[in-house]
């Protein structure tokens, strides 16, 4: 994304300060952490034939996944 808003900017500034001076595996320890104690966005409970994605989202994707998996009812 050349074209960065100065919203995208000063989000990216953040995360750049947020994680200075950890190291890869810190950071990996630390994210793995926040998901096992049930951190993060919860996942939407209405899922698609195959269970990969969202509904709305295989909706927009013509149920693409699904179709690769063979679980598409038509």
């Amino acid at each position: 994304m050349p074209n960065k808003t100065a919203l995208q900017k000063g989000a990216s500034a953040m995360a750049k300060a947020r994680w200075a001076g950890v190291t890869l595996a810190e950071r990996s320890r630390l994210m793995k952490q926040v998901r096992a104690h049930g951190g993060g966005r919860p996942r939407d409970p209405e899922r698609c034939y195959c269970g990969r994605n969202s509904l709305s989202r295989a909706r927009q994707r013509r149920f693409d996944c699904c179709k690769r998996a063979g679980k598409f009812p038509l």
